[in-house]
């Protein structure tokens, strides 16, 4: 096996296993995180379950959350966020509404990629809910907070 940036970890199935008995297959891992800094590599540290995406698109098209129960907007640049009850991060800890605005504000004030739709965001917790601010006029809130870039971890 390479070691480095570029090595590719390969699970080899035997020919007997896989649907054809010409030749065995080969799965490969070709992305390895070369940090584990959110604000310079958000996708691939969700992909590989460091950081987690406030928002997800479902297969029928519709949007969930594994951490709030609501978004409403209450003017063109405001938005409350209601903070689920028993919500975990994926290491099993608690969610709770300062730990998701803190997370979410080093984000956007460190990675300029996630300005992109609605400019800096700010969040503030109280309680738990979450009141973010826009830049700009958006009426996609929980879309932006699924964008690749809009991610959360614990800590």
């Amino acid at each position: 096996m390479r070691s480095g940036p570029d090595r590719l970890r390969r699970i080899r199935i035997p020919p007997q296993a896989s649907s054809s008995a010409a030749a065995p297959i080969t799965i490969g891992q070709t992305s390895v995180p070369k940090t584990q800094d959110p604000l310079k590599a958000s996708w691939i540290l969700t992909a590989v379950g460091v950081t987690e995406y406030p928002y997800m698109l479902n297969a029928d098209g519709t949007q969930s959350s594994r951490f709030f129960t609501s978004a409403t907007q209450d003017d063109d640049l405001n938005w409350t966020l209601q903070v689920k009850t028993g919500a975990t991060f994926s290491d099993g800890s608690p969610v709770d509404a300062q730990a998701i605005a803190d997370s979410l504000n080093a984000i956007q004030q460190g990675n300029p990629q996630s300005n992109a739709s609605a400019g800096v965001i700010t969040f503030a917790s109280k309680g738990d809910t979450i009141t973010a601010t826009t830049q700009r006029k958006t009426r996609v809130l929980p879309s932006i907070l699924g964008e690749f870039s809009n991610v959360t971890l614990q800590g």
